[in-house]
């Protein structure tokens, strides 16, 4: 069995186990819209594009991070109140943390997607990939808003987990960007090693 299958299985048997026992199914809902969007696009990847091993551990990582975060809600994951404890935070940083790693996660997976389409110099495909990943990262936000208002408003909130702070959106696309800005610096470091 490849390691694409194998960690597709997992990641299966782990959203159906989360999805049994979610405290808040309402929310698991609205939080695994991303998954179901998602999916489709890797399990064609895989037959038509085939990604590299590393770049399907990466959505992966993401997509199980994502879907413990979408077990409790965001803003109540039990790895944000631990961090909140742990480093006397006024919050549960648990959405910001995923924001940051999305944008770390996915520049690579787009690096090689976009790559094997633009044959051009690393500085516009750096560009490309970030300029798509901080797209996808705002349409993720308002559709994550237009999602909670069409659902339902007053659910919509604990969907959206501003916990108090008017301003979550805009520095939720900042650590999207931010984390992409991280990941093509790692992807830029690692090529230029890789030339030595």
């Amino acid at each position: 069995m490849n390691v694409e299958k194998i960690l597709f299985a997992v990641f299966t048997g782990l959203w159906f186990v989360l999805w049994y026992i979610t405290p808040n199914g309402f929310n698991w809902y609205l939080e695994n819209i991303v998954i179901f969007l998602a999916l489709p696009f890797v399990v064609f990847s895989y037959f038509t594009f085939r990604l590299s091993n590393f770049s399907y551990v990466l959505i992966f990582i993401l997509a199980v991070l994502h879907v413990f975060g979408a077990y409790n809600t965001y803003a109540a994951s039990p790895w944000g109140d631990w961090l909140k404890v742990i480093l006397n935070l006024d919050r549960n940083y648990y959405d910001r943390i995923i924001h940051f790693i999305y944008g770390v996660t996915m520049a690579p997976v787009a690096f090689e997607i976009f790559g094997k389409y633009i044959k051009t110099k690393n500085l516009l495909l750096m560009a490309v990939v970030f300029s798509a990943i901080v797209s996808i990262g705002a349409l993720y936000e308002v559709g994550e808003y237009v999602a909670a208002q069409i659902v339902d408003p007053q659910a919509g909130l604990n969907f959206l987990g501003f916990q108090g702070d008017i301003w979550d959106t805009q520095k939720d696309m900042a650590l999207q960007a931010l984390g992409a800005l991280m990941g093509l610096f790692l992807i830029f470091v690692f090529r230029a090693r890789g030339t030595k």
